[in-house]
Order: C-alpha cells, then sequence, then structure tokens
C-alpha cells in the first residue's frame, strides 16, 4: 500500500527544513500506526532534495523522489504569486537558474494522467492520496491505469467545495481547478473523511459515499515527555495534572501555529487579537506562505509577538508544553480537522479556538470556542492567570478513545481488509 504525500518529507527527515502541517502530519501518522498494525506494509512517497535511506524504524519503506531544485522552484512560485511581482536580484537569479536548466530536468507531470514518478515504482495493492488536489488527480489517474484500486484521504473543507461541482473554470485560494478535483473525486475507489460534515457534502454536493476516520495521534511520545516533569504543588497536580511542565512555568502565555496567510489560518486575525492582550507573550510559529501578508505582518508587529519562521516535527511537543493556552484562529471553511488541536490537548494546553471543529470541544472539553472575537483576549488572559482550567483528565480519555493512533489506524486498517483485500 503507497501513500503519496509528495510535501511531508520534514515528518521522515526532520532536518530537511519543510514545513510540515496537519495534512504532513497526518499522512505520517497513518503510515507509521499501519505498519504498527502488521496487517498491511505502508511505502511513503514524498519529494525530497537529497536520498533517503529506504527502510525507516518505524517498519515504513521510504520512497523518496530526489528533486534537488524542489526549494528553488517553490521560492520562485511563491513570489511570482505575489502581484505586483518584485523582482529582487535574488528572484532573478532563480528564474535564469531554473529556465537554463529546464532541459536537463525532468518535465511536470501532465494534468490528470498517470504520474511518471510514480510509475517508475512497483504497483501496489492500493494507492493512498492525500486531499482532492492536480497531485491528488496524478495519483489516481495513475491507479487507473494499473488497474489498482484508489483510497483518497479528505483533508481540508475546501477540498469539497461545491463551486467545484457547479462551475467547470473555478479555481480555489489555493490554486487546485475544478478539472482536477473533478476528475479525482469520479475516479477515486473510495473516500475517507476527517468529520460527518464532509461526509454529507460529498454526498450531497458530488453522489460520492464515505467512510468516516477522524485523525489519529501518537499519544505514547506525548507521554513519554510528560513524565519529564512532576507537578510542583497540590494546585498543579489538580489543574493541571497531564501538563509536562509546571503551569507557571510555562514561558510562552499563547502559542499560535500556522502560516503567513489571511483565508485559512488567519495570521492577520490572530495578531489583531495579540494586540488587543498587551500584557500577554504570544508565541507565533507561521510558516511562508504569501509574501505580501509576511511584509505587511512583520512590518509593525505587536512587542509582545515573537516570531519563530519553523520548527523540525519533532519538536512540535516541546512548544506546546512551554505555552500557558494554544489559540486556534483556523477558518472551518478551508480548516478540515486542525492536528494541533490534538496535539494542544495531548500536552495539557487549554485551547481558545474560534470554531468548534467537528465538535471537538464540546465532546473533549479542551477548551473554549469563542463565537464572538471580541471575548477571545477576556478568555485568553482567564487561563493565563488561573481563572479558568479544563479537566485533563477528561480530555486525555477522549484522546485515548477517539483519537490514539491504535485505534484510528486500526479502524483504517480494517477499512483496507474489507475494501481491497480482493487485491491482494
Amino acid at each position: 500500500m503507497a501513500i503519496v504525500a509528495w510535501q511531508a518529507i520534514g515528518t521522515v527527515a526532520p532536518g530537511a527544513g519543510v514545513p510540515v502541517g496537519g495534512m504532513e502530519t497526518a499522512a505520517w501518522t497513518f503510515a507509521t500506526g499501519l505498519a504498527r498494525d502488521g496487517r498491511w506494509h505502508p511505502i511513503f512517497i514524498a519529494r525530497s532534495t537529497r536520498r533517503l535511506p529506504i527502510t525507516h524504524p518505524t517498519g515504513v519503506t521510504i520512497a523518496a523522489h530526489v528533486d534537488r531544485w524542489m526549494p528553488v522552484r517553490r521560492a520562485v512560485a511563491s513570489a511570482l504569486s505575489d502581484r505586483p511581482v518584485r523582482w529582487t536580484p535574488r528572484l532573478m537569479w532563480q528564474v535564469f537558474t531554473l529556465a537554463i536548466t529546464k532541459p536537463f530536468r525532468a518535465a511536470d507531470p501532465m494534468p490528470r494522467k498517470p504520474d511518471p514518478r510514480l510509475t517508475k515504482f512497483d504497483p501496489p495493492d492500493v494507492w493512498i492520496t492525500m486531499g482532492v488536489s492536480a497531485e491528488s488527480a496524478g495519483v489516481i489517474a495513475t491507479a487507473v491505469d494499473q488497474q489498482r484500486p484508489s483510497l483518497v484521504l479528505v483533508q481540508s473543507n475546501e477540498d469539497l467545495n461545491p463551486r467545484f461541482a457547479d462551475d467547470p473554470n473555478f479555481t480555489s485560494k489555493y490554486g487546485v481547478t475544478s478539472a482536477d478535483v473533478m476528475f479525482a473525486i469520479r475516479n477515486a475507489t473510495h473516500f475517507v473523511c476527517q468529520n460527518q460534515w464532509q461526509c454529507d457534502r460529498l454526498q450531497k454536493h458530488f453522489a460520492r459515499d464515505s467512510f468516516l476516520i477522524r485523525n489519529a495521534i501518537d499519544l505514547n511520545h506525548f507521554n513519554q515527555l510528560r513524565k519529564r516533569f512532576e507537578p510542583t504543588s497540590r494546585r498543579d497536580d489538580e489543574s493541571n495534572a497531564s501538563s509536562t511542565l509546571p503551569f507557571d512555568k510555562r514561558p510562552v502565555d499563547v502559542l499560535w501555529i500556522g502560516r503567513f496567510e489571511d483565508f485559512h489560518k488567519r495570521i492577520t486575525m490572530a495578531i489583531q487579537i495579540a494586540r488587543q492582550c498587551p500584557t500577554l507573550k504570544f508565541c507565533f510559529i507561521a510558516n511562508p506562505s504569501d509574501p505580501a501578508v509576511e511584509a505587511d505582518v512583520l512590518a509593525d508587529p505587536p512587542g509582545n509577538v515573537r516570531f519563530i519562521s519553523r520548527v523540525q516535527a519533532d519538536e512540535m511537543p516541546n512548544q506546546f508544553a512551554q505555552a500557558k493556552t494554544f489559540l486556534c484562529t483556523g477558518d472551518p471553511r478551508y480548516e478540515g480537522f486542525p492536528n494541533v488541536l490534538l496535539q494542544a490537548a495531548a500536552m495539557g494546553t487549554p485551547i481558545v479556538s474560534l470554531a468548534d471543529f467537528d465538535q471537538f470541544f464540546q465532546r473533549s472539553g479542551a477548551g473554549v470556542v469563542c463565537d464572538d472575537l471580541t471575548t477571545v483576549p477576556e478568555v485568553l488572559s482567564d487561563f493565563v492567570d488561573r481563572r479558568r482550567s479544563v479537566d485533563h483528565s477528561k480530555v486525555y480519555d477522549y484522546l485515548e478513545t477517539h483519537h490514539s493512533e491504535p485505534v484510528i489506524c486500526r479502524h483504517l486498517a480494517d477499512l483496507l481488509d474489507r475494501c481491497f483485500d480482493d487485491v491482494r
């Protein structure tokens, strides 16, 4: 079984310098969980700038497609998406370099055609692709050509925007076209959704059935981190029992994680909230995305915000362990289910969110949902000053029952057995 997650090499090789988001985390968690389950042998396919060992300690086989020009291509694509384009000497040199090396580089895959980066591998029993996009369409076209079944793991709610079905000329803010989405949805064998809303929307607007399998988290990893620290007082023990750091010693008041863009993770909204909380210390882990938004934010940042451009995947739990509160400003029109909610909850970090994704907060009690933006500063301060708390034992029990890696990956392996066992 092959899981194709082109941008997820940072989960395998944390030192690769590649941003790791929710989709990449989900892909690697499923791969390692299925390897531990033992019924299916996962092959993890991703782009890399260098060769990597084929075998991984987790039991996953790594099939890295080496693309040494990937960082330059990404930088140029990001710069050219800015309007007006800022033609710096560095950008002009990068464009020139790509132009003169084009005859010596492999051509980009043709839209909705078998992907030559995949056809070079022995056909797996099942192809799995993350999300609905042009690259997903290439995975599914490869599966169709090889007469192999395919499974789409739906990610963003935007994957299922009804305009893809209604308008053949529609292009999303991510640059995904109706042609690519409709090819993928019509030709994939099965779908797995992160929440019931996605299942309902896929059926209503695209007439495709799906299976509901929620996101998974490796709680064992978080347990190991928690054991490094013990509560320092009875108050710590009662109100923050599952935290890795005694609450009062956490150096960050509010942690925010996302990208420099203003429609999905909505960093500009988070900045607005930080300005309204001048006494709280914020840490923003913000990956590059929209150069114009990044320039605007960094031109006049609040004095109480510290920016980190990138954190390795294996260091993310430590970031949550150092924060008293986690702020989520994700827009539910674009989010699916944010993996950062699971990570924050597992580290005992209370969450303040602008939306209740899949009724996670209602069911788990991991934090507070603020329907009114004006109430966010007060709720953040209440958590930081210990006037408000969450029941971490209840939260952890919920994670263990509904999101733990063994439980979720067992469900996924069962689904693979039911749907695809005849191809093995």
